[in-house]
């Protein structure tokens, strides 16, 4: 009956969400406890699903490149989560509070230097990681950087003001992770431009670049 197909539809919702509610406890708890491993852990994860996003579905590659969404995951682990992790907690130890003061200034000095930081480690990390010569990253960040910093500007400092504002402390690299896969999106059209101000101007050379 309508009644009992009802009942059974409930029952299934509210089992759903206890199940995502335990989940949620888990990772907060585990969270807690190893702060800087489990960030590590999400930033690799969304960073590669990011990057398998861009590939599968903004490139249409028949095949995965698993080299490439590897290094995603190898610079989430041992940068993007790590690091950013670090410089959330000091923005948060100089500069307590979620005030309009306080939002502002973390907003205006995470974009001022961590964003240049960030978006210049990941241009060397990745080009390092594929096997690039210095040469070839110079050549690759000196035609690429700008353009990808204005487009960080164009999506971030809104980011921010909501992560500031809004996010607990210790889920920030979350947060940040989960934009982060959109903006992996984006930046997988930037991929396939070659160099073109170099002497090796003919052999493309990837442009990736990660969230400020």
């Amino acid at each position: 009956t309508q009644s009992t197909w009802g009942g059974i539809s409930g029952s299934r919702q509210t089992s759903v969400k206890m199940s995502k509610s335990r989940l949620w406890q888990a990772y907060t708890s585990v969270l807690n406890s190893h702060p800087v491993l489990t960030k590590a852990v999400t930033a690799s994860a969304l960073m590669t699903t990011g990057d398998i996003i861009a590939q599968k579905g903004v490139e249409k590659r028949d095949h995965l490149d698993l080299a490439r969404a590897m290094r995603f995951a190898v610079f989430g682990f041992g940068f993007a989560g790590p690091v950013g992790h670090y410089w959330y907690r000091l923005l948060d130890k100089f500069l307590p509070g979620s005030g309009l003061k306080q939002v502002v200034t973390k907003m205006t000095l995470d974009q001022t230097t961590w964003a240049f930081v960030a978006n210049g480690a990941f241009f060397a990390g990745m080009g390092l990681m594929e096997g690039k010569s210095m040469g070839d990253i110079e050549s690759k960040m000196r035609q690429d950087y700008w353009s990808t910093m204005k487009a960080n500007w164009m999506l971030w400092p809104a980011a921010h003001l909501v992560n500031f504002r809004f996010i607990p402390p210790e889920q920030r690299i979350l947060y940040v992770n989960c934009v982060q896969v959109g903006w992996n999106v984006y930046l997988s059209l930037m991929a396939a431009k070659p160099v073109t101000n170099s002497n090796n101007a003919s052999k493309p050379i990837k442009n990736e670049a990660v969230q400020s």
